[in-house]
């Protein structure tokens, strides 16, 4: 399962969002903006990302090329 975590007003979320929705790829998004999202945004601090958005499969760190090539 693909999960993507990312923050309102994220242009580079909003794209990787559209590009996975145009290769019709099963995601879920995790909305860090969102207060009850609070501990996931911790773990992904705590995993050293500083920037959204944050595409994991299978519990690695996947970018949409490795997805998509």
């Amino acid at each position: 399962m693909i999960i993507v975590y990312g923050k309102d007003s994220c242009p580079k979320c909003d794209a990787a969002i559209k590009i996975l929705e145009n290769n019709k790829a099963v995601y879920n998004y995790v909305n860090l903006s969102l207060e009850h999202n609070a501990e996931e945004l911790e773990i992904i601090k705590k995993k050293g990302h500083r920037s959204v958005p944050v595409i994991m499969l299978d519990d690695k760190v996947v970018s949409l090329e490795h997805l998509f090539s």
